[in-house]
């Protein structure tokens, strides 16, 4: 037991905290971390897709990918049962109940804040260069909205959308979002009505 000790000692915090060191440190690092849900090593998973992590952008909970969306997917309602307390519910971490918005898949976890901040930022990057199916090209209506992490590129003229939210305050106070208004919109109704 004193020998652990021994081997703390002789290395550094800076060691153990640095965001630039290769990626066999930090697959080293990541090897022995257990997924807070099925208590199973991530990295020793059978299968070599089950060996991700599922990075929550605001707490530091450990996860693999298939927990941490198999948690969410079993609290969200869809249809005339969704609520948004429920909705709410199933975007908590399962361990400190803080709320993260959405998860981050990653093949090694993370040694310090400033790692995870850019693991989440290089993650948003790539998400951003693939077309978003609801969008379609402009001819679809993504339901997320400016919260999409995908590209929403028009296919005619190969302009992005601009992602301005429009709000109204109802007499009570309250905000409601606005959806956006095409002139398509209103052309592909006319077609209709004849």
């Amino acid at each position: 037991m004193n020998e652990d000790f021994d081997i703390l000692d002789e290395i550094s915090l800076e060691q153990l905290t640095i965001g630039e060191g290769d990626e066999d440190e930090r697959v080293a690092a990541s090897a022995t971390l257990e997924c807070a849900v099925c208590l199973e090593v991530v990295m020793t998973r059978p299968r070599l897709a089950d060996r991700r992590f599922g990075l929550l952008n605001a707490c530091d909970h450990c996860f693999c990918l298939g927990c941490i969306r198999g948690w969410r997917q079993g609290g969200t309602q869809r249809g005339a049962e969704a609520s948004a307390s429920s909705n709410d519910q199933a975007r908590m971490c399962p361990i400190c109940r803080v709320t993260s918005h959405f998860i981050t898949p990653a093949t090694t976890w993370p040694r310090n804040a400033d790692e995870k901040k850019s693991m989440i930022d290089a993650y948003l990057e790539r998400m951003k260069k693939i077309p978003c199916k609801h969008f379609d090209g402009g001819d679809g209506t993504c339901p997320f909205g400016t919260s999409c992490f995908y590209e929403h590129r028009y296919r005619a003229t190969g302009e992005l959308e601009d992602s301005q939210v429009r709000k109204s305050t109802a007499s009570d106070g309250s905000l409601n979002i606005l959806a956006p208004v095409r002139l398509s919109d209103f052309l592909q109704a006319s077609r209709r009505l004849r």
